[in-house]
């Protein structure tokens, strides 16, 4: 690692400026110490103390004390020369390169005292710096560094590798904040950090991770140490919280020193005084669970919640501290080794304690006081690990003697790097004259951060409230425990505090959200083409569905969530891996996963996604890999749209998996040379095209136009028409065609050929409804007629008071659900409070018009309630597709057990190669599954494996009991086997040419001599005004034209240099 210019700087003025500030006890061998002691101001050290710092230093001296009066390692000494830094990396790098030379001098000369390491330095910005410096040097010059309050995860990098932290990395902290926050149902969030090392790493890793459960951090205040905090930068971050545009943000995380941390509560605290807001704070473990900090400011504290490690808590050395500020003498025999005391000590008494006659505070003074320092205890640690390490050493070298050996001193003296074994293994401190108030070890494992064994958590939070055992204070009561990656929140004592400070007990506690009334759009996630829909299992079928529509400017995204034939379709191919998981019908020795794909409904993005997936495994919102898993896919559910079906089909028939589609009409997919592995319970679009002329043939409509979608659907739908219509001596005067959100034009397209009244639909289910709402929003009424494709279907929202769709018909494809829970299944998930389904929260306030708790659109003002009761209801209706989508996933399932068990044995708990390699053996298998439908074993697929179910016919009438209400109403039916059949249908006024060039026109369509679509005239008497027109519009043309180059020539300008838009001469027909 590069050593900074900035830190060169930092002890060049060092240097110049600072007097040393240094402290010690004596020893035969010393360890070297860096601790902060005084906070920074002005870019120098003040004299304002840290007592936690000095109480750091003096748990680590006590220790060394305690060990040596035990003669802990036999006839040795350790001692300690610590010096302040101040958080200042210039201070710590400069006191480490003077360690460095102590070392280079233990080296040269063997009768130095011998320096062993270093404890410190508190700060990671501080530690990284020094780190980096000893980790350059060769190795026999490496002190090891014993970290014990830098949590910083970039100290975690190998190269720094005479690294020891006894403390866990704020990668943990980060897992429990995020953890946490989502257990509190906080999701709209600020962080404030100091600009650190610290700060930085730690604000990173927790808005990189908090996006993975839905926390949104709104927003970020980087807050500059460089000389000294800003009391106005910090009135500012408070200023930007309250007034935030978007929503006022409530929520506030904190990387920040307990200098930082108090000038914040400052200001809110007098902020507060003069106006009414509420701010709920987080703060993390920098500010060492300093009780009087929060105390101070306890009517904006109040609730507070503040992460830490587990505390580490030595009584002994608790009385230890509070009798040195409490009893003089005590003081006086500590004071000798911790010149620093006589700082703290001034917090307490004005007068002089080398005077008999100045009084030292009481006991219970210092008692109430002092506060219980989380780091003090992982210094005592690092203490004990590295003179633990000398002990073994000692115990090696020295063979049972005491003292310092010849072996031993050599190695003291010249071989640093050797005096610590990072290697893996478990310490267990014996015989230590002293005991923790928690029992555990110390596992090393050859990395930078050791861990922690036994009794103890991984890490906390706690809360600033009424204390537990007495009431009338306030106390930081743990509220959480972290561990095995899980967090245990203690609900019973979670609180927050009112205006008139009345305590609100969970789960009625403030949540730092979306304000009502606001959308927070700067954390919708936009890119939910990523998003996965998950379920481990042995084996996996993959499952697709256009939750979304396409973005129509980039076919790898997606546009907004569909009202229908999306999220439902994802439900039950879900309740079908489900059902079988629990009913164990198949597969009974193994647990069936599932990964259902968001298409969007673009082909392009379908194809990413599975080769992604086939060759990369599948990535978890918490960024999990799980890898593999191309060799354990079954069989792939996909889709309902053509195109998307395609596509699926063309990359999983390079991987030889069978594919079965619930939807995807297109006649192309008929073809088992181009799709080979391929099925559909849908019926072909060939045999609707056919039905759909047949009805216009049988009720005389014999002049008709189609409207179809751009793409594989429309075009080959329309396709299938013009055939069929040919055959059947129908004319088709007009070919419409489609784009999406291009529908303006549409009914004047429909109005050059008025008396084709009857318009045959193709278009896609996402668009049908905008398409039909446009037309008929502006057509007379019984202007047109629409004989409608399975994707209008029997959709009630498409003719909700749209009375002009009187008398259509629409096919519809169905299959029915007798027997199956599917509506039980999607209506126990009401209780989820985060549902699996990542979808499930977007589609249902769309579809309802209202938000759930923590939705970051709270813009319509209404909360979602008893938005699952449509699946608690006897007659419940379906999105057209869900059910297809379920019974092509149970076809999948039962195709391959029923194969798998034949070509690999139902003990196999692999997919064999014999299934990969013989694909249309698995094929066949999965073609030959009946259904029970209604009770009734039936045949789905015919010998090319399409579906052959056949279509119902409807027409729209008046609802019996209310006139002014429309309602589908069954009058036929078609399939292959009995053609149609129609009954009880409402009579449509016949169609047919209105004039001789139309009947010849349709004379050439039925020849199959039109190449394109021919607008017909309106009516005989109209083709002599046509004709003048076009006569008129000639000359005008060509007048035009005379006239344009007359100009040219006058003006002598190049012709290629004048552009004549094309719409300037159109002719309108």
């Amino acid at each position: 690692m590069k050593y900074p210019d900035s830190v060169l700087i930092w002890i060049h003025i060092f240097t110049l400026c600072v007097a040393e500030e240094t402290t010690k006890l004596e020893g035969d061998i010393i360890i070297g110490g860096l601790f902060k002691i005084f906070d920074l101001k002005d870019g120098a050290c003040s004299n304002t103390v840290d007592t936690a710092s000095v109480r750091d230093y003096e748990a680590v001296k006590w220790t060394l004390k305690k060990l040596n009066a035990a003669n802990y390692i036999p006839g040795i000494n350790i001692g300690i020369e610590a010096f302040s830094t101040c958080d200042i990396p210039g201070r710590a790098v400069y006191h480490t390169v003077n360690f460095a030379q102590k070392a280079f001098e233990n080296h040269a000369n063997s009768s130095s005292l011998p320096i062993v390491g270093i404890l410190g330095p508190e700060a990671s910005s501080e530690a990284e710096e020094t780190s980096a410096f000893l980790s350059s040097l060769s190795k026999e010059y490496q002190l090891y560094q014993f970290l014990f309050s830098a949590t910083s995860s970039n100290l975690n990098d190998e190269r720094l590798s005479n690294i020891v932290r006894v403390i866990p990395s704020d990668t943990i902290q980060t897992k429990v904040m995020q953890h946490f926050l989502k257990q509190l149902e906080w999701n709209y969030v600020a962080v404030v950090y100091e600009n650190t090392t610290y700060g930085r790493t730690a604000f990173e890793e927790l808005s990189s991770s908090a996006k993975f459960e839905g926390i949104c951090i709104a927003k970020s205040f980087p807050i500059e140490i460089g000389i000294t905090v800003d009391f106005s930068a910090l009135q500012t971050v408070l200023d930007n919280l309250l007034s935030n545009a978007e929503s006022q943000i409530t929520g506030v995380i904190f990387f920040v020193s307990t200098t930082t941390a108090s000038d914040f509560l400052s200001i809110v605290q007098g902020r507060k005084q003069g106006s009414f807001f509420r701010l709920m704070m987080v703060f993390s473990e920098s500010i060492a669970l300093e009780r009087s900090m929060l105390k101070n400011y306890d009517s904006v504290s109040k609730g507070t919640f503040v992460t830490s490690p587990p505390v580490l808590e030595v009584k002994e050395f608790s009385n230890h501290w509070n009798s040195i500020l409490s009893n003089k003498t005590s003081f006086l025999d500590e004071y000798v080794t911790n010149h620093w005391l006589l700082n703290v000590l001034r917090k307490y008494i004005s007068c002089d304690p080398f005077q008999e006659t100045c009084l030292m505070p009481t006991l219970q003074e210092v008692s109430t006081s002092e506060n219980e320092n989380i780091f003090e205890g992982y210094a005592i640690v690092a203490a004990l690990l590295q003179v633990n390490g000398i002990k073994e050493l000692h115990s090696e070298k020295c063979k049972g003697s005491d003292g310092i050996c010849t072996e031993l001193r050599e190695t003291l003296h010249k071989h640093k790097n050797m005096l610590f074994k990072k290697s893996s293994r478990e310490v267990i401190f014996q015989d230590v004259p002293f005991h923790f108030e928690k029992n555990f070890s110390i596992i090393l494992n050859g990395k930078n951060e050791v861990l922690m064994n036994g009794n103890i958590s991984a890490y906390e939070v706690y809360q600033y409230r009424r204390c537990l055992d007495k009431n009338e204070d306030f106390c930081l009561e743990k509220v959480a425990d972290y561990g095995e990656n899980s967090l245990k929140v203690l609900t019973g004592r979670l609180v927050d505090y009112s205006d008139n400070n009345n305590e609100i007990q969970w789960p009625n506690m403030y949540k730092a959200q979306c304000s009502l009334g606001r959308s927070c759009k700067s954390c919708k996630v936009e890119n939910t083409e990523n998003d996965i829909y998950f379920k481990n299992g042995d084996f996996f079928i993959i499952g697709m569905a256009p939750v979304n529509t396409g973005d129509l400017s980039n076919p790898l995204h997606c546009g907004v969530i569909r009202e229908s034939n999306g999220w439902e379709c994802t439900e039950a191919i879900s309740y079908a891996v489900d059902d079988i998981n629990q009913n164990k019908d198949v597969f009974p020795n193994s647990t069936i996963g599932f990964i259902i794909l968001n298409s969007c409904n673009q082909p392009v993005l379908t194809s990413k996604k599975l080769l992604n997936i086939m060759n990369n495994g599948v990535t978890l919102p918490n960024g999990t890999v799980v890898h593999d898993v191309s060799s354990r896919v079954l069989g792939v559910v996909a889709e309902l749209g053509s195109s998307i079906s395609q596509a699926a089909a063309e990359v999983l028939q390079e991987f030889n998996i069978v594919q079965v589609a619930y939807g995807s009409t297109a006649a192309v997919l008929s073809d088992r040379e181009e799709y080979k592995y391929f099925l559909r319970l849908s019926t072909p679009d060939t045999n609707q095209a056919v039905a759909m002329v047949d009805i216009s043939k049988k009720l005389d409509l014999k002049y008709i136009q189609i409207l179809f979608s751009e793409g594989t659907y429309g075009e080959g739908g329309r396709d299938d028409v013009i055939r069929a219509a040919k055959s059947s001596k129908v004319c088709v005067a007009n070919e419409i065609i489609v784009q999406e959100n291009k529908y303006s034009m549409v009914l004047d397209d429909l109005r050059r050929n008025p008396y084709a009244k009857v318009v045959l639909l193709f278009l896609k289910s996402h668009v049908v409804s905008e398409v039909i709402e446009v037309i008929t929003r502006s057509m007379d009424a019984e202007e047109f007629v629409f004989i409608a494709s399975e994707a209008f279907g029997t959709r009630t929202e498409i003719i909700e008071n749209n009375p002009k769709l009187e008398n259509s018909l629409s096919l519809s494809l169905e299959i029915p659900l007798s027997g199956n829970n599917l509506k039980g299944y999607i209506y126990s998930k009401s209780t989820e409070k985060y549902y699996l389904n990542p979808w499930t929260r977007s589609f249902l306030e769309k579809k309802n018009a209202c938000f759930f708790p923590g939705s970051f659109d709270k813009s319509s003002n209404e909360q979602c309630e008893k938005v699952f009761d449509r699946y608690n209801s006897s007659d419940i209706k379906y999105d057209i597709w869900s059910p297809f989508a379920l019974h092509a996933a149970k076809v999948v399932l039962n195709g391959a057990y029923a194969s798998f068990r034949h070509i690999c044995g139902l003990n196999s708990k692999t997919i064999c190669s014999e299934y990969r390699d013989n694909p249309k053996r698995v094929w066949e298998y999965f073609q030959r599954q009946n259904l029970s439908l209604n009770g009734v074993q039936t045949s789905i697929f015919d010998d090319n494996g399409d579906g052959n179910l056949g279509h119902v016919i409807y027409q729209i009438k008046k609802s019996r009991t209310d006139p002014k209400v429309l309602e589908f109403v069954k009058v036929g039916s078609f399939s292959q086997s009995t053609n149609l059949n129609l009954s009880r249908i409402d009579t449509i006024n016949p169609t047919k040419c209105p004039n001789q060039k139309c009947e010849n026109y349709c004379s050439l369509f039925y020849n199959g001599n039109v190449a394109d679509k021919q607008e017909t005239s309106n009516d005989s008497s109209n083709t002599g005004v046509v004709v003048g027109l076009s006569v008129v519009a000639a000359i005008f043309v060509f007048s035009t034209i005379a006239l344009i180059i007359y100009i040219l020539i006058i003006r002598r300008v190049d012709p290629t240099e004048f552009s004549m838009r094309n719409e300037y001469l159109t002719v309108v027909k």
